[in-house]
Parts: structure tokens; sequence; C-alpha cells
């Protein structure tokens, strides 16, 4: 069963949190605690990046699994383009096309096949949206990882492929996982401090 709650953002601003999965109390306070040193707006520009959370259970990664197979069964990419019920986002496009640098609806096509043939969550990550997004890669594939979220639109839910990352490539600074290292929890909480303070100087100066 999934589990609604309310989230606050650094400036007051309240968003309904709505996912598949249905969290766990440490879970929901990571994602509260993020949500508190950020505006959501800040948060969303950082979306390629994001911030990790508490390891999933087995149960959880099975749901993730699931419920992106349930939508993609028995059609091809073609048919999860035209129907849209993989989505690929304008953002997503971009980068895909700088890092693997194809055709784009040859390119498109391929990361739908690989999101269906996914079969490994690796993490789950909250980047200022009413859900998490999930990274997703196929067991033994060192090449892939690839960062999704589950959206409703107009009844259906969709898959909506965030972007396309060497599996390979270094952690981004932005990626932590905040409840695990207390020094560097401190030191990215004085990060977000001076982003937001940096924010609200600039809208001083508007």
């Amino acid at each position: 069963m999934t589990r609604r709650f309310t989230i606050t953002f650094h400036d007051s601003e309240e968003l309904e949190f709505f996912d598949i999965l249905r969290l766990e109390d440490k879970q929901i306070n990571e994602v509260l605690e993020i949500a508190s040193k950020y505006t959501k707006k800040h948060l969303q520009e950082y979306e390629e990046k994001g911030f990790d959370i508490s390891e999933l259970t087995v149960v959880q990664k099975e749901r993730v699994l699931t419920s992106k197979n349930r939508i993609v069964f028995g059609r091809n990419p073609d048919e999860l383009k035209r129907e849209k019920k993989v989505v690929v986002s304008l953002h997503s496009q971009g980068r895909i096309l700088e890092r693997v640098g194809s055709k784009e609806l040859e390119t498109i096509l391929d990361i739908i096949q690989k999101i269906i043939d996914s079969d490994k969550v690796l993490k789950a990550q909250y980047k200022g949206y009413s859900s998490l997004s999930y990274t997703l890669t196929k067991d033994g594939d060192r090449t892939y990882k690839l960062p999704i979220s589950f959206k409703w639109v107009q009844g259906r839910r969709q898959v909506l492929s965030v972007t396309v990352a060497n599996r390979n490539a270094p952690p981004s600074k932005m990626t932590t996982k905040i409840a695990h290292d207390d020094d560097l929890a401190d030191r990215m909480a004085e990060y977000r401090r001076k982003l937001v303070e940096r924010s609200q100087k600039n809208k001083g100066h508007n």
C-alpha cells in the first residue's frame, strides 16, 4: 500500500508525496529532511543529481520492478513510445544525445528497450517531486544506469525516463546518503544553508 504524506520545503511551500512504495519511517524522515533544507525549485534544478535515501528493502525493490514490468509487458519500444506508456522528457533527450551521440529516435527507442530489460534496482532518490526516482540497470550490465520515475498522466501510470548515465561515472557531490555519515551530513547542511542564503540575497536585489 502506498503512503501519502505532506512535504514542506524550506520556503514553506507544500507538496503531497504519493509514490508506488510504502516508505519506511526512516525513509520518510530523509525525504522530509532533504525538503526542509531546499526550496522545491532548487531541488528540481538539481534533479539529475538528487539525494539518495536509505537502501530499499528487497520487497520495495521487487515492487519497483513489478510496477515497471506491468507497464512495459507485451509491448516493444515503438509501441511504448507511441502509446506514451514510457515517455522520455525533452531534458532527458538532450542529455542522452549529448552522452551517446546517436540519432534521436534510434537512441530513445534503445533507452526504452534498456528500461524493458532492466531487472535490478540500484537506489532511490528524492529530487523535489511528488514521488521518488529509481535507478535501474540490467544485472551484469556495466554500461548504463537508468533513473526513472513513475508518473500519473490522465489517469494512466507512465514510466518517465529521466536521464541516462554511465554506470561507472563517479558519484555527484550532490548525491549522498545523508542519514549515514554525520560529518558529510554537516557539510551538506552548511552547503545547503549557503545556497539558500545566496538565493535570498539574489531575491533581495531583484
